[in-house]
């Protein structure tokens, strides 16, 4: 078979355009990308059209669970947190249930990348609105994180996020990053932040996730999988 080592699904928001390529990038050999996309009317990123994408996911997880993926993610880190902590995990169950198979969401891929790294304070970058940022913020600080810095874009039209250049997301991280920090989180599948992390990583000497990056990371230890792209940085490459 094609997938000879593990097959990957992915439910998504249609209007994402970054984590297909992100994991089709930077997957081993042997690993296939499956993805479903999940209906979004709205061209914005804000509490509601959050809520209505947790809502249309699970048709398109029934979907998913019919390619014969090994494990799927839901995509979307702002609709994995909106209802502060353990809504994730919430999510995760109700998920798995329609697609009859494993389903993490980003916002658990990314706890427990920061948990094996043994990381507790962050500075998070995002591209989201205040409305989010908020929610965020609450989410890692129930969970046992804390947040040293929070600064957002303030990007709500979601067409705009995949046009984020990698260098300006890279230099408004250097510009946010507080060195108090033991580590950066950038939030949001659909912003191209996984091309910046080795160069990040090197100029801020601390780790740096990304929500794609502990996503496929996530997805990859689930098949006891550790062959990936040196450029992953340093929590694919060491955890």
């Amino acid at each position: 078979m094609f997938a000879w080592k593990y097959k990957i699904g992915l439910l998504i928001s249609a209007r994402n355009q970054v984590i297909e390529p992100d994991f089709n990038r930077y997957k081993p050999a042997g690993v296939t990308v499956h993805s479903t996309r999940i209906k979004k009317d709205q061209d914005y990123t804000n509490v509601d059209t959050m809520t209505e994408l947790q809502a249309a996911a699970h048709e398109a997880a029934v979907i998913i669970g019919q390619a014969g993926a090994d494990i799927a993610v839901f995509g979307c880190t702002a609709a994995s947190f909106l209802q502060g902590c353990g809504q994730d995990r919430t999510l995760s169950a109700s998920l798995q249930a329609s697609a009859g198979i494993p389903v993490v969401t980003t916002a658990t891929a990314v706890i427990e990348a920061l948990q094996a790294m043994k990381l507790k304070r962050l500075t998070i970058i995002t591209p989201y609105i205040d409305e989010i940022n908020r929610r965020e913020s609450d989410f890692f600080t129930g969970n046992g994180f804390s947040v040293t810095a929070l600064e957002g874009m303030n990007i709500e039209q979601t067409s705009k996020l995949p046009g984020l250049a990698p260098e300006e997301i890279y230099r408004f991280c250097v510009r946010h990053f507080d060195n108090e920090s033991d580590a950066l989180f950038i939030s949001c599948t659909n912003i191209r932040a996984m091309e910046v992390i080795p160069y990040l990583e090197m100029h801020l000497g601390k780790p740096v996730i990304t929500s794609n990056q502990a996503s496929l990371w996530y997805a990859l230890r689930q098949a006891g999988s550790k062959d990936c792209s040196d450029h992953c940085g340093l929590l694919l490459r060491e955890y």
